[in-house]
């Protein structure tokens, strides 16, 4: 799903999906994780999950999706 706004990504996550925005490169997502959000961020060969929090613009932005660890969906 494309275009979201940041409730419709609070949303999606709640139900154990992962999103992204637009201008993110395809290597960072964020997810709830034991009641936390947190930005996942992939490397060459690993990745991590580390603490995040919205800025102004991500709560304002329309550019949200969803995404599949590697791929955007």
């Amino acid at each position: 799903m494309k275009n979201m706004d940041f409730g419709d990504a609070l949303r999606h996550m709640k139900k154990g999906g992962n999103v992204a925005r637009a201008i993110w490169n395809r290597k960072k997502w964020i997810e709830i994780k034991d009641g936390k959000v947190v930005m996942g961020k992939c490397g060459d060969t690993t990745w991590s999950l580390i603490a995040w929090k919205p800025t102004h613009e991500d709560m304002l932005a329309n550019d949200w999706h969803t995404f599949a660890i590697g791929v955007a969906a």
